[in-house]
């Protein structure tokens, strides 16, 4: 089944900004997530400019989490079978999401 325009719009902005809350979004409880899966450390070493260097105990998981293209797809293929099972629901859910998208699109690339 394919959406019609103005619902694949609002389930690719909402899958957009999932895709942000997880792998970009420094909300506490989101990085606490993240640092758990990918066994996240940081050691002095004075390597990069911050003198810290990331590595992570799982990289795969890191890589997974931190390419917008591999967890972006799981995301979208998740948003698409949610609006396929439940499209009423998945549009409630999805609406927030898509505005707040939309606000922080303009106020990155429009507000002075």
């Amino acid at each position: 089944m394919i959406p019609s325009p103005w619902v694949g719009i609002v389930l690719a902005l909402a899958a957009f900004r999932l895709t942000r809350f997880v792998g970009w979004d420094s909300m506490p409880i989101l990085l606490k997530a993240r640092v758990k899966l990918t066994g996240e450390n940081r050691s002095r070493r004075g390597e990069d400019v911050f003198g810290n260097e990331v590595w992570y105990q799982h990289p795969g998981i890191a890589r997974l989490i931190f390419c917008a293209w591999c967890v972006g797809f799981w995301i979208c293929c998740a948003v698409y079978i949610s609006w396929i099972e439940e499209p009423r629901w998945t549009l409630y859910a999805a609406i927030p999401l898509a505005l707040s998208s939309i606000v922080g699109l303009v106020s990155k690339n429009w507000d002075p």
